[in-house]
């Protein structure tokens, strides 16, 4: 199969348009794992506010 010739502005343009679709892709990546990472820091947050809630209780119930 023989390939079509393009020309050299056909060429640059279809470039642009992978790069371009790399970029948005990976812009889109970079989003979801930002999200993904500052769901974690709150859920850790929120466990470490637990565990010391929690062993400021445990402390008031053996003191009496």
């Amino acid at each position: 199969m023989e390939q079509e010739e393009v020309m050299p502005d056909e060429e640059f343009l279809r470039c642009q348009n992978i790069v371009s679709d790399w970029k948005e892709k990976l812009q889109k990546s970079e989003r979801k794992w930002e999200f993904r990472y500052k769901q974690q820091n709150k859920k850790q947050r929120e466990l470490e506010d637990t565990i010391v809630r929690l062993k400021k209780r445990i402390k008031e119930l053996k003191n009496g």
